[in-house]
């Protein structure tokens, strides 16, 4: 079954997931190319410096990504 891995002190414990082993290994390497990218620019900066940065980060781990895709929203709620 694959399994989460959560950090406690020096010890990383894994706990059940019900996503693919795929799915969980994107994210794994999304989440980490996120915290490359802070780890070298560091706090502070505007969002759209981060942005195009983890965009080459993403390229360079070879995981696919559309960048500020648009998508529709409801204005207001459908009243019952």
């Amino acid at each position: 079954t694959p399994e989460k891995t959560r950090k406690v002190g020096r010890q990383m414990l894994r706990i059940p997931s019900p996503l693919p082993e795929d799915v969980e290994q994107l994210m794994h390497d999304t989440i980490g190319c996120c915290i490359a990218v802070h780890r070298e620019l560091g706090p502070g900066l505007l969002e759209t410096i981060y942005s195009r940065a983890l965009c080459l980060e993403l390229a360079a781990a070879g995981i696919s990504f559309e960048r500020e895709k648009r998508y529709p929203a409801l204005l207001f709620w459908p009243k019952a």
